[in-house]
């Protein structure tokens, strides 16, 4: 309450501490519970608030699971990032005539999940896509809620080649889990994190482990319309490194 002190630095580790180790003791056992159980979303939830009490400050990432070890490949800043890729300094001193590598628009029908929490945020990217403005060529589905995303792709009932997903939420899935459980079920589409943190906030080496193979930094919100040509130009650029690399997603 108000009336009592505030904790101090040492106490707050120890009880991050002993939240962390809840959490997985709890993702311990995804073999043997279903994500969806009631009463382990309640615990998630619980813990959530537990942890937004003692740290509020602390982004609360919300499935504690072991982090992946990545063989399909290694990080890179640049392409991790989604950046514009640049002729390499040899390519550039031949004399070559073109200062980029030609970028492949996106396939027509390439099949894109977009979850995000926020229902003011998501409802812009709806309208947006409706009005043919956002991936025009492309099938977008659209959800609130991280357990429907997981439910979709792990029945089959939508198949998406790219999913896009922010990284918090208040419940007990957000981003962060939902790639997680994505990769312990063996999705191989691509994950990609639509976040507000600033781009040199961005743990790239930690997100790769996450299951992400992309972060897009919007650190002004996706309520402005300058998303639109990053979202577009990031998901091209993927491709393109995908391809040049040869990534198995």
């Amino acid at each position: 309450s108000a009336s009592e002190p505030p904790l101090s630095p040492e106490e707050i580790r120890q009880w991050l501490e002993r939240i962390m180790a809840q959490k997985r003791a709890l993702a311990s056992l995804r073999g043997l519970i279903r994500i969806k159980e009631p009463s382990v979303i309640e615990a998630y939830n619980y813990l959530n608030s537990v942890m937004h009490e003692v740290a509020p400050q602390v982004t609360p990432f919300t499935v504690a699971q072991p982090l992946l070890q990545r063989n399909d490949r290694t990080y890179n800043k640049n392409e991790f990032l989604l950046h514009h890729p640049k002729m390499s300094l040899f390519r550039q001193a031949l004399g070559l005539l073109e200062q980029t590598p030609p970028i492949e628009p996106l396939p027509h029908g390439l099949k894109i999940l977009i979850f995000n929490d926020d229902p003011i945020i998501l409802q812009q990217l709806l309208l947006w896509y409706k009005r043919g403005d956002l991936f025009p060529q492309q099938q977008v589905v659209f959800t609130q809620d991280a357990y429907r995303a997981f439910e979709m792709v792990e029945k089959n009932f939508f198949k998406p080649d790219v999913i896009i997903t922010d990284v918090i939420s208040r419940h007990a899935m957000g981003g962060v889990g939902l790639a997680q459980e994505l990769r312990n079920d063996r999705y191989q589409g691509a994950i990609i994190a639509l976040t507000g943190y600033k781009e040199e906030d961005i743990d790239g080496p930690l997100f790769l482990r996450y299951g992400f193979d992309g972060a897009i930094s919007n650190p002004q919100g996706v309520i402005s319309s300058q998303i639109i040509p990053r979202l577009h130009h990031s998901l091209q650029y993927y491709f393109y490194y995908r391809n040049l690399h040869g990534w198995s997603h």
